[in-house]
């Protein structure tokens, strides 16, 4: 069975991400902050969405942020095994559903986290401009 695949293309998102491994821990650390927030809006619609369905599933939802890009993934294991498509359940009621409808909030807050970025780095530059780093 294919693997359900719904998004927000960003081009050189990983291009960026491995840039962003060369630098200090802090500036990854802000750079995966500025992404988890923006996957932040689909986990909670998402979640809200599959609570009518299962409350302690719906609680599971978690943003990743890879370099291959951020994604929300269930992070509960399976228990019983008995319903082999409930992974295709939550993607088809809460997470493509929910991804589809925050599309355009999606592209909005990805800009502002790259701006986010883009003022971190220009205030680190600032600073061993004066010398305080």
């Amino acid at each position: 069975m294919a693997r359900a695949r719904a998004g927000v293309r960003v081009n050189g998102y990983r291009e960026f991400v491995r840039a962003a491994n060369r630098t200090s821990r802090a500036a990854r650390k802000e750079i995966k902050d500025a992404f988890r927030d923006v996957g932040e809006v689909v986990r909670v619609d998402a979640a809200d969405r599959f609570s009518a369905y299962d409350e302690r599933t719906a609680s599971g939802f978690r943003v990743r942020v890879r370099e291959r890009g951020v994604a929300i993934e269930q992070s509960i294991g399976r228990t019983t095994g008995t319903r082999p498509d409930f992974g295709g359940i939550q993607m088809s009621k809460a997470l493509i559903p929910a991804g589809e409808a925050k599309e355009d909030e999606i592209d909005d807050r990805m800009g502002e986290a790259l701006d986010d970025i883009a003022d971190y780095f220009a205030l680190i530059e600032r600073w061993r401009g004066q010398g305080l780093l």
